[in-house]
């Protein structure tokens, strides 16, 4: 039995805090590994540039968590409001997705009968298209051309 087949033996609720547990074992790590290159990076180039004394750990922690918060926010961008004013918002000309209820699908669920359509009507539609569009630049190319001096 491989470890991918064990895991899914095991109980939900325990796999949700063993993927907790990782999470916050990882953020903590993350949290340590960008403290210490903010810190590498200030107390290698600040002193030499700009003169300011080297910082410690914890100053290089507050300066991330500074920079986060005046540059980029603790938002996670999944605001529910706001993606329901941008739906409303849009245009008839851009892309959109709409659930159906009644069979499960969206929009894209009809394609489905593409090939059908194609066969029965599409390829013969299409060929009477570029037959016509072929016939119109045929025309316009005799139009433009120069007559020829006989």
């Amino acid at each position: 039995m491989t470890c991918k087949e064990m895991w899914h033996d095991v109980p939900k609720p325990i796999q949700i805090i063993a993927y907790t547990i990782l999470g916050v074992i990882a953020a903590f790590g993350f949290g340590l590994l960008f403290g210490w290159i903010i810190v590498w990076l200030w107390n290698w180039l600040m002193p030499m540039i700009f003169g300011l004394p080297t910082i410690t750990f914890w100053q290089g922690a507050g300066i991330f968590i500074l920079a986060k918060i005046l540059f980029g926010g603790f938002s996670s961008h999944s605001d529910s409001s706001s993606k329901s004013d941008k739906k409303k918002r849009k245009g008839k000309g851009e892309w959109s997705f709409e659930w159906d209820g009644d069979t499960g699908k969206g929009k894209f669920g009809r394609w489905e009968h593409y090939d059908d359509w194609w066969k029965s009507e599409g390829k013969a539609s299409f060929e009477k298209y570029a037959q016509k569009s072929g016939d119109a630049d045929a025309d316009e190319a005799e139009e433009t051309q120069e007559p020829k001096d006989e």
